[in-house]
C-alpha cells in the first residue's frame, strides 16, 4: 500500500502519470490530452483523451483520519477508418496498446495503492463522413488520503480570564479583581 497522502492535485498528478505513461508510445504519438472534450477535427485523430468519470470515497482509518479513495478513469482511444472493418481495428490496436502500457505500473509510481482494469466500451459515430469511433477502457484507481487538515480558524495564542467578585452578597459589581492572560508559543 501508498503512503497516504492529501488530496491536494493527486487526482490532477494522476491523470498527468497516465498522460505520460501513454505519450509517444501509441498510434496516437503525441495527441495524449487531458481533457473530457473530443477533437473537434477529423484530421487531429487518432487520439487519446483521459478523464475522470467518478469516484467512491470510504472511511479507512479513524485517527489520523483517512479515506480510501476509488477513481473511475476513462482512457478513450479514438480514431477515424477508412471502412467499418479498419475503424474497428484501428480501434482495437489503440485499445491493446493502452492496455498494455497501464499494466506496466499498477501503482504509478507508487503514487496509487493499485491500478485495474474494469471496463471496455465501444463508440461509433454513424452519422460522420468517414467511419469515426472510440473504444473506452475504464481503470478503478485505488489511492489513501487524509482528510483536510488545514485549519480555517485562526491560531489560538492566547487566553484571558477575568474575575468579577460580588460585594455584599450582589452578583457582580462590575469591577474587576483580578485578571491573568496566558501566551501560547507557536
Amino acid at each position: 500500500m501508498t503512503e497516504s497522502t492529501t488530496l491536494e492535485f493527486v487526482k490532477r498528478r494522476i491523470k498527468i502519470a497516465v498522460r505520460d505513461l501513454i505519450l509517444n508510445r501509441t498510434e496516437a504519438q503525441g495527441n495524449v490530452k487531458i481533457s473530457p472534450t473530443p477533437p473537434s477535427q477529423i484530421e487531429q485523430l487518432p487520439a487519446i483523451r483521459i478523464y475522470s468519470t467518478n469516484e467512491s470515497v470510504s472511511r479507512f482509518n479513524e485517527a489520523p483520519k483517512n479515506y480510501k479513495r476509488n477513481l473511475n478513469l476513462a482512457v478513450e482511444c479514438l480514431d477515424v477508418g477508412d471502412n467499418d472493418d479498419n475503424l474497428d481495428m484501428r480501434l482495437e490496436i489503440l485499445g491493446e496498446q493502452v492496455e498494455t502500457l497501464m499494466e506496466i505500473d499498477e501503482t504509478l509510481g507508487r503514487l496509487v495503492n493499485k491500478l485495474e482494469l474494469t471496463g471496455v466500451a465501444y463508440q461509433y459515430e454513424a452519422d460522420a463522413q468517414s467511419p469515426i469511433g472510440s473504444i473506452i477502457l475504464t481503470f478503478n484507481i485505488e489511492f489513501f488520503s487524509y482528510a483536510q487538515r488545514e485549519s480555517v480558524l485562526d491560531d489560538y495564542l492566547s487566553t484571558g480570564v477575568r474575575w468579577e467578585v460580588g460585594h455584599n452578597n450582589s452578583s457582580s459589581d462590575g469591577v474587576t479583581d483580578a485578571e491573568d492572560r496566558l501566551q501560547m508559543r507557536p
